[in-house]
């Protein structure tokens, strides 16, 4: 019975292939009150 009230989607690539440019980005979302739903 947890429950979450922030979000976050992180991406990386380029791991992998030290020829390949990297790139990382994320974001953050605040929810407007903490939630257990997994559909959001």
């Amino acid at each position: 019975n947890s429950l979450c009230k922030k979000i976050r989607v992180s991406i990386r690539t380029g791991m992998f292939n030290p020829d390949e440019a990297k790139y990382a980005n994320g974001a953050l979302v605040q929810l407007p009150y903490p939630t257990n739903d997994v559909r959001v």
